[in-house]
């Protein structure tokens, strides 16, 4: 299991600690989209889902990317099964309820993980009631912060599980106090990560070579 994004008493692994991209350097647009498929488990409350989507929207945006989403939510017992589609271009993201943190990863300090991305997995966790406990204590925006969870854990599976970058929304951690920086500036990947997230997309929906027509005389 690949795990990411954690939340500690001093640090905490956050989406991003740098600026994004200037204009001058802003990555080239795609128009391949991204399917992400949220299951919410969590019951997240509807307006802090939204900027969590909007968070997550402008920050692929940035990247090239659109994203389409579909959002299905769940009751607090039912039993997350979330059955991942053939579209290798979509994401199944699943929002767990505090009742079964523990059941996926028992460290408390980790807000999500991306299972099997450095396989192909297209699916990742998030654990909305850790992401509110860290949000609260350094007096956050927990929509915002549970849209930078979102980001970095869709970004370890588009970019195949790889490891993570010195600057932008696959950094690590963030001491407390560059977390309220990042919350109050632009988040967005680096240009190469930009580069590599689209490459990935681009292969998915390559459309494959025309077979040629052979007939018999």
């Amino acid at each position: 299991m690949h795990r990411s994004f954690a939340a500690g008493a001093a640090i905490m692994v956050l989406g991003s600690c740098a600026a994004a991209p200037s204009a001058a350097t802003a990555p080239m647009r795609s128009t391949v989209p991204l399917t992400v498929d949220v299951r919410d488990y969590g019951q997240v409350p509807p307006i802090q889902l939204s900027r969590a989507i909007a968070e997550v929207k402008a920050i692929f945006q940035d990247a090239g990317v659109a994203s389409v989403w579909e959002v299905a939510r769940w009751s607090k017992s039912s039993s997350p099964r979330p059955d991942v589609g053939a579209a290798t271009s979509a994401i199944t993201a699943v929002i767990y309820p505090s009742v079964l943190d523990d059941e996926i990863v028992a460290d408390p300090n980790i807000l999500g993980v991306a299972p099997g991305a450095g396989g192909g997995g297209h699916l990742v966790y998030v654990f909305s009631s850790r992401v509110g406990i860290v949000a609260k204590r350094h007096q956050a925006d927990s929509g915002t912060l549970l849209g930078l969870v979102l980001a970095h854990e869709m970004g370890h599976v588009l970019l195949k599980g790889r490891a993570h970058s010195k600057t932008g929304v696959m950094r690590p951690a963030c001491a407390a106090q560059q977390l309220q920086d990042v919350l109050g500036g632009r988040r967005a990947f680096n240009p190469i990560e930009s580069n590599l997230i689209r490459s990935s997309l681009l292969a998915v929906v390559a459309p494959m070579p025309r077979q040629r027509d052979f007939t018999t005389r």
